[in-house]
Formats: C-alpha cells, structure tokens, sequence
C-alpha cells in the first residue's frame, strides 16, 4: 500500500530535522542531515540551505512495515503557504510537529486549521523533549486549549531529557537506543506503573466512544486485546475530536518508531480513483537548468509499455530524480512529457488527453491569498528582458499566491509577494536559474480600498458619432470578503450578450485593480446592472467606456477608506528586555493581546500594522542584545484611520 505524508509545523519546530530521522530509521539514508549545517536532505535549494528553512515541499520515498510512503516536507515560514495547501490537497495523513519549548505557535495554529478545513487525519508529534525547559504535561494542555482537541498520548520518555529511552502504552515496551538513535533493544514492561496505568486507562476510555464491546470491558475491568483497541483507535481518530499525540526528540531519534508505526495503524488508506485516469498534476517544478517538470499523483497501475507517446517518469528524492518503469495507483513521481507543459490540477486521461481540472487544487489555486507586499523588479540588460518575462511566467503558474504584471513606467514588472522572504527567494532564483541580472526594488505594503457607504447609484449614456445611443445605470455596493464581482438586475429589458458580459467584467475588474485613491486596488464590491440598452453588435470599446466613465463618475473618493495588513507577532525574549520590546512595538501601533512565560522567556503576542514591522529582526535583536526572535501571522486587515478598530477577515 502506497500512502502520502505531509509534515507540517511552525518554524524552527524541528520538523525537516524529524523528516531525516523518519528517512534514517526507514534505512532511506545511511546518517540524518543537519538542517543547522545546511545538510538536510529535502533542504536542497541554497536559499534552504543559508536561511535553515523549508521553501519548497520537498519529497522523498522510504518503506516501512511493508507499507510505502510518499514523505513531503512543507514549508512553516508564513511566506510558502501555497506549498503546503497544495501538498494537503494531494496527501492521505499528516504529522504536525509542536516543538516542546515553543508550545502551539501562531502557525502551528494556521497549519492546525488548514488539516482540520480539509479533513486530513493528523497525528501530533511533541518534539524537542530533550531540551531542559521543555514540559510535556504543560503542552499537552495547550495543544486542547489552542486547538481545540484531545491529544491521545501514545508513548512517553522514561526520563526527563529521553536519555533512557521511550515508553509505547500500548504494546508496554519499553524502546532502548543506540548512539546513532537507532533502536538497540525492546523491553516488556512487567512491572505496574502509575503513569503508564492512567495513560492506557485514558485511551481505552477514548476508544469506547466508538466500541460498544470496549465499553463494556472498560466498565467490566477486561483486558481489551491490543487489535481491537488499535481498530476502534483508527475510527476514532477518523472522526477528529481526537488526535493520536506521540512526543520525543527528533534530533535524539527518540519517539520516532512509534510515530512511524502509528501511520501504518491508524491512517486511512487512499481512495480508489476512475479507472480510465491516468493521474493528476499536484505541483511544478523548475530544475536548476530551468527545465519543468510535474509532481504527478497517479491513479492507475500502468507499465512502461503503456504509457502516452513521450510522458516519462521518474522517482523524486528531494530533487534527484530517477526513472522508473511502471507507475502505481495513489503514488507520486516526476512527470516530464518531451515540451508539452502542464497546469496545477490538470486531469490527465490515459492516452495522455486532458480530461479537467481537479477540484480540490483548483480551489487551492483559488485561495483568497492576497500578497502583502510589492516591489518593482526590473532586468540589468535589455537583451535578458524576453528571458526574465518568461521565467516569471513559469514562476506564476507553480505559485498561485504571487502575482506579476507588466510596469510600463520602468519597462520592468510589478511583483507582488505574500511576504519579504518570498520576494528575496524571486529574485535570488531569476538571477541563479536564468543566470540574468534581475534587480528588485524597495518592497511596500500593499492597501486595499473599501466602501464605507453600501450602496451608490449613477446613469450615464454614450452618444456615438453614428446616431447609436448606450444607456446604463449601474449600482456599487459593498460585501463581504475580497470578492470584486458583477451582477445584472433580472429585471433588464434587455439582457446583456455573452460578449458584452464579458467586456464589463474586464471593464470592472480593471477600474477596482486601479483603485480609487491610488493607494490599493478596491476589494469587496459588487457592481449592479440595473438598465443597459445597448444597441446589438456596438463595438467593444464603447461599451467599455460607458462602463468606465460610470464609475469614474461616481466620485467615490469620500466614499472609500484604505485598509492595511495587520499582523500577529509572536515574540520571545527574555524578561530583562520584554518592557522595552513592547513599548517599542506600542510607539509603532502595535496592540498587546496576551502575555506569558516560563521565568526564562516572555512570550509575547501583539496585533501590528505589517507596515511598522519592517526589519524589525535588527531591531528586535539590538534591544535585546541578539536574543529576541519573532514570526509573523496576517490576521487581517484594518482601517489605517482607526488601527485599533475591527478586523476585516
């Protein structure tokens, strides 16, 4: 059986560190990579190497128990959200990594709804129980507390730093080490321990909510034999109230075996896809040498013999990739297809024909991601500007979260990013990959307009020098959301044509991407038709221009206010320098939402402006003296004339 895993977490977590144990126990690598040395093996780009972050999901195959499966590393770091949506929407289970010193972050939080809004079975893996400050009965509550479910914890470490190895509560063993973490010896626990007892009565109490007969041993004081424990175990951790929780010390190896067993016990096994299907593209890829490829989920069992005329594919770790000779049902591979290029969810039918577009990565691909920040990037040679406008393009269809369009005031391109990360990773990649000299701007926050009024009206006509009139009256009103859309009243004389429709739909969504002020595009609007008399086949240009000269008309400048991106910074420093750290972060409009510790460190979280927070890491440091460290979450956005007011989701 063939299953696909992500690994998700907060930054710094240890979660690519806790990827190469997983591929170091499987036996995938002869010794684990560092990620401090830049040694990791799903760590492959230079930027993951020099920055000790994940930026593209990374992939690699190991087997265990049998069992095959598909590990892809995600990126924690705000900026690389898209990896991970686009991963969930292609995976059977995930691991979210809890650092044991951290606790639930901000995006472990995020990372938490993202696997709860797509019904991806989860398992938790507390890790870095080795350091000493770490508390796992602590965590244990924080993670009911902040992400509302019952962490079931199935092993526990039989010292405080894991140095004497772990305890599994099922199968009451006791899992021994070597000096490479590898596991030296299994011990039956004999002996009656209280802990242990309470830990096996707790998940015996969980499994009878879905078992009548559990139940009944529980009340009866039965033993419960260990294989309808682990089947009630799997529909219960199916339903989602409660979590399969496993903790230890990635980087010691400890507690890693019986994460990696649990997959094989309590995750579901994938779904059976259309017989006449070749597979689906899950993700693109660009090499080094700028060539594409496609990660490639397949749904089918098919040897080389049968494959579409020039489609090749070949196992991906990290990015090596080898050819294989027969592809099987629910695994993945890299696809390459001689020139044919693919788009993110193509539906691929087995002669090679698109037969759609998947609708879980099309609606990833539909995200309400709205980049943050912009920058105008421009080419230092005008023989490399065909070259770079290319390479963007093909940036643009992998990363739905990016936008790029052409700035005729520099001859150059305005690039929006989710953050400043993203857009250093750009750049660093158009000057590597298509080895030309790309040179990026200074990056600014980007605003959104709104309306303040729900609802304006105006009629206007145009008058062509041929004697043909165009009547309109159209309404804007305010909604919900980012959604900029057009509506026609069902009470038009004249209903307009396919061809007109779509002419205002352009028209309009030209005129809010401009915006009214300058400041940002105007976000959260409908535009109403209420009367259109247009005479049949009017030239296009017309109808747009009654349209634009409308809404031009309306004079909305009293009527929009500007929005900025608010953020939630989760910072930590020690008690000595917290006071000045918030009131630094107050004079900049930041908002203190909550404050704890440890005695050793401040955890802080504070709402702030995105604009207030721009390389805030020197500063953060400086008053710190270099041992502050913080990660940002959007939250939102809100007026700039009352920053202290209502979010707006």
């Amino acid at each position: 059986m063939i299953r696909n895993l992500a690994i998700l977490a907060h930054v710094d977590a240890g979660k690519t560190t806790l990827s190469e144990r997983i591929l170091f126990m499987a036996g995938e690598v002869s010794h684990p990579g560092d990620v401090d040395d830049g040694l990791a093996t799903l760590d492959y780009l230079p930027e993951e190497k020099s920055k000790g972050i994940t930026i593209e999901a990374g992939i690699s195959t190991y087997y265990w128990k049998e069992h095959q499966y598909n590990l892809i590393d995600t990126p924690g770091h705000i900026d690389f959200g898209i990896e991970v949506d686009l991963a969930l929407a292609a995976v059977d289970g995930a691991v979210l990594v809890i650092s044991g010193t951290g606790g639930v972050e901000t995006q472990t939080v995020s990372a938490w709804k993202k696997l709860k809004e797509r019904g991806v079975v989860t398992a938790i893996f507390v890790n870095k129980l080795d350091h000493p400050d770490s508390s796992l009965d602590d965590l244990l509550m924080d993670i009911e507390e902040k992400l509302n479910v019952r962490p079931l914890l199935l092993n526990i470490p039989l010292s405080k730093q894991c140095n004497n190895g772990m305890l599994d509560v099922l199968s009451r063993v006791v899992i021994e080490h070597d000096d490479q973490g590898k596991e030296s010896k299994i011990v039956k626990i004999s002996e009656s321990s209280t802990r242990l007892d309470r830990l096996y009565n707790e998940v015996c109490e969980a499994a009878s909510n879905v078992d009548d007969n559990i139940l009944e041993s529980v009340l009866n004081g039965n033993i419960i034999s260990s294989e309808a424990l682990t089947d009630a175990l799997k529909t219960l951790f199916a339903k989602g109230e409660f979590v399969p929780c496993f903790c230890g010390s990635a980087k010691m190896c400890r507690g890693v075996r019986q994460l990696m067993t649990s997959f094989n016990l309590y995750f579901p096994q994938p779904v059976t896809t259309d017989e006449h299907l070749l597979g689906t593209v899950i993700r693109l890829r660009h090499c080094r040498d700028g060539s594409e490829y496609a990660l490639f989920k397949s749904g089918a069992n098919l040897p080389e013999s049968v494959w579409p005329e020039s489609f090749r594919f070949f196992r991906i770790a990290a990015e090596m990739l080898s050819p294989v000779q027969e592809i099987k049902h629910n695994d993945v591979y890299a696809l390459v297809a001689g020139d044919r290029k693919f788009d993110l969810g193509d539906i691929i039918g087995r002669s090679g024909e698109l037969k759609g577009r998947s609708a879980e990565i099309e609606h990833v691909a539909d995200l309400k991601y709205q980049p943050l920040l912009h920058a105008k990037i421009e080419c230092a040679h005008l023989d490399d500007w065909t070259t770079i406008d290319n390479g963007l393009r093909n940036m643009l269809r992998s990363d739905p979260s990016m936008r790029v369009q052409a700035d005729p005031e520099t001859g150059g391109w305005a690039v929006k990013t989710m953050g400043e990360v993203q857009l250093e990773v750009l750049v660093n990649r158009l000057n590597r990959e298509l080895q030309c000299e790309v040179i990026a701007g200074t990056p600014e926050v980007i605003y959104y307009e709104r309306l303040k009024k729900h609802r304006v009206t105006k009629r206007n006509s145009f008058n062509s020098t041929d004697g043909l009139e165009l009547q309109i009256q159209i309404s804007l009103e305010a909604i919900d959301g980012i959604v900029c859309e057009v509506v026609s009243s069902t009470a038009l004389s004249s209903p307009l044509s396919p061809r007109e429709a779509d002419l205002v739909q352009d028209t309009f969504l030209e005129f809010c991407e401009s915006g009214i002020t300058g400041k940002g595009s105007l976000q959260g609007v409908r535009m109403l038709i209420e009367d259109a008399k247009i005479p049949e086949n009017c030239p296009g240009a017309w109808v747009r221009k009654v349209f634009m000269d409308a809404l031009i008309l309306m004079n909305l400048e009293e009527s929009v206010e500007i929005l900025e991106p608010i953020m939630l910074m989760e910072l930590d420093t020690p008690p000595d320098f917290a006071g000045n750290i918030i009131g630094d972060l107050q004079g900049r409009g930041g908002k203190v939402k909550e404050i704890n510790g440890d005695g050793k460190f401040v955890k802080i979280f504070i709402e702030i402006p995105l604009k207030k927070v721009f390389g805030y890491s020197t500063i953060g440091r400086s008053i710190s003296k270099g041992t502050a460290s913080y990660a940002l979450r959007f939250i939102g956005y809100r007026s700039v004339e009352s920053r202290l007011g209502q979010l707006v989701s």
